[in-house]
């Protein structure tokens, strides 16, 4: 009996120590000190933590974020719009890669995002797009299975 009662108050340990990274308490813990960045110093803060992670990937190094906007400099040309339907084929690609069936045509992605569209919201919309990033970034962080 005593063995189990040390089993158990040592599962609820372990059990505590593991935190979601992506909950609403540990986001808000994780970015108190980004709440005195101005709105165009949190893109651009986004754009350079990108950078660096892609530099850890082995990619090209853009953390110098002149260096960034040069290598840009033909996608700024283009219009909003057309930048959000980039995003869109980035998010596209990047649920190939993960191995989802994604292939898809514009009626079949608009049957799949129609109730999610029945009353856009930009922020739930947003916080949605913030969760999903922290989700996947949590995947990275370990890996399902062997590679």
């Amino acid at each position: 009996m005593i063995i189990l009662l040390i089993i158990a108050a040592a599962v609820a340990i372990a059990l505590s120590a593991i935190v979601d990274p992506c909950s609403l308490n540990s986001l808000t813990t994780q970015s108190k000190c980004f709440n005195c960045l101005s709105r165009s110093e949190k893109a651009m803060a986004i754009n350079y933590f990108l950078a660096l992670a892609l530099k850890s990937f082995g990619g090209q190094d853009l953390t110098n974020l002149n260096t960034l906007r040069s290598f840009v400099a033909c996608y700024a040309c283009e219009s909003t719009f057309v930048l959000d339907s980039f995003d869109v084929a980035v998010a596209q690609n990047l649920a190939i890669t993960a191995g989802a069936n994604a292939n898809i045509t514009i009626a079949q992605l608009r049957a799949a995002i129609k109730c999610r569209t029945c009353a856009p919201d930009p922020k739930s919309t947003k916080a949605a797009e913030t969760v999903l990033r922290c989700k996947l970034n949590s995947y990275l962080a370990t890996p399902p299975g062997p590679i």
